[in-house]
């Protein structure tokens, strides 16, 4: 859906139009997602007692991805199987993950502030903690890959790439090389049936304003 309201924006001012458009979407998904995992973090707790047997009675809230790890820990304890594992560095990991990978690696995200490191292979699943089995994410991509079953994997070569919900590769950016020539392009586009003349590129802007608030808006409507 956004992708219409943005090719609906292109079509009736230009590419400074929407360039700051998604500039300040991109702002806005930030602040949501930074004041979302505040508020996540904000509500964790944990009420311990010893009952009259002298057993430990625990009781918390965590986040999903402590929980998972909480939850892992305790079948291990309970199995009588639980071995410490020697972990590199977190802050080792991350700054070395920053040179490697300069920001969130989700496809199209530019973000290179508040990203954590991510396990591709779970540390609960057995996966280690070493720059093979990392990537760093975003908090709203973090939480897309945990919460909403968007998934990232590593192919032999040790390419990391993404999928969808459905399972389908993300691609990184969008193709914008061309690789042809004029003939070929214009054999291309019609076969596709797309009409493209000197007059396709015309800018409908008559010079208004643009209310910056007002599209934002519609673009999180669209979500």
């Amino acid at each position: 859906m956004n992708e219409d309201y943005l090719l609906k924006i292109a079509r009736h001012g230009t590419a400074a139009h929407v360039e700051r458009l998604v500039r300040q979407y991109r702002k806005v998904k930030r602040t949501e997602a930074l004041e979302s995992e505040n508020e996540r973090h904000a509500i964790r707790q944990l009420d311990w007692y010893f009952d009259d047997d002298d057993s430990l009675v625990l009781k918390g809230r965590f986040t999903p991805e402590q929980g998972m790890v909480v939850k892992k820990v305790l079948e291990l304890i309970m199995d009588e199987d639980f071995q410490e594992q020697q972990n590199v560095s977190a802050e080792t990991s991350v700054n070395e993950l920053k040179r490697r990978d300069g920001g969130c690696r989700f496809p199209g995200c530019t973000s290179s502030r508040f990203v954590d490191a991510h396990h591709i292979n779970h540390w609960a699943d057995g996966g280690e903690t070493s720059m093979n089995n990392l990537v760093l994410l975003c908090r709203r991509h973090h939480r897309l890959v945990h919460e909403e079953g968007f998934g990232v994997r590593v192919r032999v070569d040790g390419e990391i790439y993404f999928t969808d919900p459905q399972g389908r590769y993300l691609p990184r950016t969008a193709d914008t090389g061309f690789r042809g020539n004029v003939f070929a392009l214009t054999a291309q586009n019609s076969r596709l049936g797309l009409q493209i003349t000197s007059g396709t590129g015309e800018c409908q802007w008559a010079g208004e304003r643009m209310d910056d608030d007002l599209a934002v808006l519609c673009m999180l409507q669209l979500e």
